[in-house]
């Protein structure tokens, strides 16, 4: 990168999640130190034409009632899509644009104050003067950070479920909006906003805006993916048992001793925060493109050797957590790997630093699990050897 970007001094993160995280949106000016674009408009255009990334176009018309001036069209695009364009009101949307882009990528090392393994994507967006997605909210918490240009934004109700959507659009605009507040993002300014905080961003000129999205999965979400994990590691011969000794003053009652035996049985599996802990790492280190993760034919082992750095790969993600019996847990891709505490630094070191002096790993490589795990996780392309 020609230079590199840095949050401002200025910027407090203690102060931020006391005050803000969660709470309120805010203006951040001068959040970044960093002049030039991380990506051009020809390039992200570029990006939108690629099957494997989901890239939106979002026009409108100027003075009609909110929803009934929307459209939408669905990528992959074509070049010849742009050219058709007007000059104003419309936006194009690329999400994960970290996963294609270094530089992209790099701005999510700027949040160094929330867990690496909560951000969910970089999206980038586009947009000529008029231009903006309509007035909506999000369920999780979103940093806008300004590229080239400038944007308005309008911050207005908290919204929820129940919140009324335009009826004429296929894209979740509310039909009611009421601005509560309105801020000018410049250049290296980023607008924080909670989840459910509607918010409206209009273009005031061709600009770029970077979109920090984080991971929040409902619970809907969690209780599904975790009773699913549960059933997987469940005897399929375990089943109802009736432990009945006398008749039943009622065949058409279900006791309360018919059910207590299930109920308790089901309760101790669920009440297990052990494996609640391996299923949680698991699904939050899932890459969001696995099929960008490529395993690799190289004799990794030997090119562990010989190689000089270890290099995460931008499409995998890495956390870590405390287990019980003096356990560490690494969570890589979906997968979980199970060590002794003596070997927590090194884990560290692999999930925080993108990339890792071999050097640096020299005394744990002698460990048979450490060195199989880094060989495997080369082998399947979430480690890469440099």
């Amino acid at each position: 990168m020609s230079a590199k970007i840095r949050i401002s001094p200025s910027f407090n993160r203690t102060t931020f999640l006391k005050e803000t995280w969660q709470k309120k949106p805010k203006l951040l000016k001068g959040f970044i130190e960093h002049h030039g674009a991380l990506i051009s408009p020809d390039e992200l255009a570029g990006l939108a034409c690629e099957e494997f990334l989901d890239a939106r176009i979002i026009e409108h018309k100027e003075n009609t009632e909110i929803g009934s001036s929307w459209r939408l069209q669905n990528g992959p695009f074509q070049e010849s899509d742009f050219a058709e364009m007007p000059k104003n009101n419309w936006t194009l949307l690329v999400q994960s644009v970290d996963q294609v882009n270094e530089k992209i990528f790099e701005l999510q090392t700027l949040f160094d104050f929330i867990p690496r393994w909560r951000i969910d994507d970089t999206m980038v967006s586009f947009a000529t003067p008029g231009g903006g997605v309509g007035p909506h909210f999000d369920n999780y918490d979103v940093f806008l950070i300004q590229g080239k240009g400038s944007r308005k934004w309008r911050i207005g109700q908290r919204c929820g479920s129940d919140s009324l959507l335009a009826s004429d659009t296929n894209l979740s605009i509310l039909a009611d909006f009421q601005t509560a507040e309105e801020f000018l993002v410049e250049e290296g300014d980023a607008l924080y906003i909670p989840p459910k905080f509607s918010h409206w961003g209009t273009s005031i000129n061709d600009s770029v805006c970077y979109s920090v999205g984080f991971r929040a999965p409902s619970m809907v979400e969690m209780l599904q993916g975790f009773t699913d994990f549960l059933a997987e590691n469940i005897n399929i011969e375990e089943r109802f048992v009736d432990r009945r000794e006398k008749i039943p003053e009622n065949i058409s009652e279900i006791s309360n001793d018919d059910l207590s035996e299930s109920y308790l049985r089901i309760k101790s599996m669920v009440d297990n925060k052990s494996h609640f802990l391996t299923w949680f790492g698991c699904h939050m280190t899932q890459p969001k493109y696995p099929n960008l993760v490529e395993a690799s034919n190289d004799n990794c082992d030997k090119k562990i050797e010989n190689g000089s750095t270890l290099k995460r790969s931008p499409h995998s993600r890495f956390a870590y957590s405390y287990g019980d019996n003096n356990e560490i847990m690494l969570f890589a891709d979906g997968e979980a790997f199970i060590f002794d505490r003596l070997h927590e630094r090194s884990l560290k070191i692999i999930c925080e630093a993108s990339r890792i002096e071999i050097s640096k790993l020299e005394g744990y490589l002698d460990s048979d699990n450490i060195r199989e795990t880094i060989t495997l996780l080369c082998a399947c392309g979430s480690l890469l050897i440099e």
